[in-house]
């Protein structure tokens, strides 16, 4: 679906190549194209009550990031985005309890694969020391797994702890767009 989507502008939202999904090392542009264009690809794939949740979250996503992203705040912009900051986590939470269960997900086969390059890789490392194999690794003798793992969704991760902090921050060191978190 996302294909199908015309350009528009000149650089606002460029001509998508590959699936969504296949995509790696996303710029902040790709995040941004995304992101845009995201509510109407999506429109219609989910049950109709699933289908709101997961708008509500796009929707609040997209507020989100625009806040983010603004160069200019003011003490009542920021009150705006601490709220909606606020119904991002609460509708990453519900769609956590409320839609993926309903959902069985697995790996890319771009993942799939990744994961059985790295433990073919771990058992020959294991094998060529001679040490005893972590309990995560494959053992030697076993040959990696191909088929898919299922996934679940993770809110455990730290860039989605890190959701909160931003409107502080913003208070703090100012927009995101006058500091760096590159080492000088």
């Amino acid at each position: 679906r996302f294909r199908q989507v015309p350009t528009f502008g000149r650089f606002t939202i460029r001509k998508f190549r590959t699936r969504v999904s296949d995509m790696k090392q996303f710029a902040a542009r790709d995040y941004e194209d995304v992101l845009q264009c995201i509510i109407p690809c999506m429109e219609g794939l989910l049950k109709p009550a699933n289908d709101k949740i997961v708008h509500d979250l796009l929707f609040e996503c997209c507020t989100w990031h625009s806040h983010a992203k603004s160069r200019l705040h003011s003490d009542s912009s920021l009150h705006h985005f601490d709220a909606v900051t606020r119904r991002l986590t609460d509708g990453l939470r519900l769609f956590q309890k409320s839609v993926c269960p309903k959902y069985e997900t697995t790996e890319t086969p771009k993942e799939a694969a990744a994961r059985v390059r790295s433990e073919a890789r771990r058992a020959a490392q294991t094998t060529a020391s001679g040490s005893v194999p972590l309990p995560t690794a494959a053992p030697s003798t076993q040959k990696p797994r191909k088929k898919t793992v299922k996934t679940e969704y993770n809110l455990d991760t730290y860039k989605i702890h890190a959701i909160p902090d931003v409107p502080a921050c913003i208070r703090e060191f100012g927009t995101t767009n006058g500091y760096s978190t590159m080492a000088v």
